[in-house]
């Protein structure tokens, strides 16, 4: 698998050094040479598994992420001969369409059919790392799974929404504030139109939460790891503070530089410190 894994990634760089291809379309061929899909809980689910070693780990994006938006730093970098790691398009999201996602307390839908997807692939024993949104639907699968969910890493994770944070979300609803290398990553996976609009749409209902796990917090038995960015502009300081007091077997590793996606700026030095967190 391994060896498979190597030679399909040389394939992808050697079609991105070739200006005359499509660039969306080498993304979207290069993932679904990658990717499988399999149906769970009536939703057509699309996923990555990557690597051969004996420790699962389940891989959650953000919001609107994808395997490859949010993870590619991972499925690329982290150890598959120790680790065999299962990143999954959330429903609604990426490559798990159609239909569009509906924006309903989407957290616990996502962690429950998350963790039957994980039963559907045979994997009964495996650790999660979630980012952002993904962060909150991991711990929520790590509070109903206890018997399941080794290990518990999250970055970027709220369990409640505050005033200040309705406030920073809306001052990047418009995607023109966007680095357009983000922006242009999201357009490429779902089209320019129907990325603004799914944003447009997760804002309004994000902007209407206060609550999204802190009740699942004191639940959560397993070893977790938080790491957070000091310079998140999305996620403030007190979040990953709340985490570390709620959750009884907690740390916390802050990455003074960091902003929201301390995963893909900080790659080697983020995979190094799961790693050794998930092996230990």
């Amino acid at each position: 698998m391994a060896r498979i894994m190597c030679a399909l990634i040389a394939t992808k760089n050697r079609l991105l050094r070739n200006t005359s291809h499509d660039l969306r379309t080498i993304h979207k061929r290069f993932v679904h040479m990658l990717g499988q899909k399999v149906s769970v809980c009536g939703h057509n689910i699309h996923y990555e598994r990557v690597g051969t070693g004996k420790r699962t780990v389940l891989l959650l994006p953000g919001a609107l992420g994808s395997t490859r938006t949010d993870f590619t730093p991972q499925l690329e970098g982290m150890d598959g001969e120790r680790f065999t790691l299962i990143a999954w398009d959330p429903p609604g999201y990426g490559y798990s369409r159609p239909p569009e996602r509906v924006f309903s307390n989407f957290h616990r839908e996502d962690a429950k059919i998350a963790a039957q997807l994980m039963s559907t692939l045979g994997e009964h024993r495996y650790s999660v790392v979630g980012w952002s949104g993904g962060g909150t639907t991991a711990l929520i699968i790590a509070a109903a799974n206890l018997l399941n969910v080794q290990k518990v890493v999250v970055f970027g994770a709220n369990a409640y929404v505050t005033a200040e944070d309705k406030r920073l979300m809306r001052e990047i609803q418009d995607l023109n504030k966007w680095h357009p290398k983000a922006r242009q990553a999201y357009a490429d996976l779902y089209g320019a139109d129907t990325f603004a609009k799914l944003w447009h749409s997760f804002v309004e209902y994000y902007c209407k939460l206060e609550d999204t796990c802190r009740a699942d917090l004191k639940a959560i038995k397993q070893p977790t790891l938080i790491l957070h960015g000091d310079l998140d502009p999305m996620v403030p300081m007190e979040h990953p503070m709340y985490l570390l007091d709620s959750i009884s077997h907690s740390t916390l590793h802050r990455f003074p530089k960091g902003k929201h996606n301390i995963h893909q700026q900080y790659s080697e030095e983020f995979n190094k410190i799961v790693e050794k967190f998930l092996i230990q």
